[in-house]
């Protein structure tokens, strides 16, 4: 299975995430697969309920698909599956404070049945 990395802005790791984005991600891959996605940096903006700057992952093609997770602060989130073939993603910053940002990790893995 293949490995792919991103990061959460062109400039990581040289300068902090800008002000007002909001980036998104559609992550596909082969009908009858799933898709593993780990993280090996983050550090976003913390708030108690992610309300400032925040990464949102949905399982699914769009923002409207059940979430798996709002994130932020700087604790390495868990992984998170799949549970068809592809993975939404929208990372939301707001105006004041910017942060370092995230690398993300992700793989094909096929789906297992009962």
């Amino acid at each position: 299975m293949f490995n792919r990395s991103f990061y959460s802005h062109p400039t990581y790791g040289g300068s902090p995430y800008s002000p007002k984005m909001n980036c998104a991600w559609l992550i596909s891959t082969k009908p009858g697969s799933v898709i593993q996605l780990s993280f090996k940096e983050f550090e976003v903006e913390k708030e108690r309920h992610c309300g400032y700057d925040y990464l949102d992952i949905h399982n699914g093609n769009s923002s409207s698909s059940p979430r798996l997770g709002k994130l932020c602060g700087q604790v390495l989130p868990r992984q998170f599956v799949s549970t068809g073939n592809q993975l939404y993603l929208r990372f939301v910053t707001d105006d004041t404070t910017q942060k370092k940002g995230f690398i993300a990790e992700y793989k094909r893995k096929k789906k297992f049945s009962n």
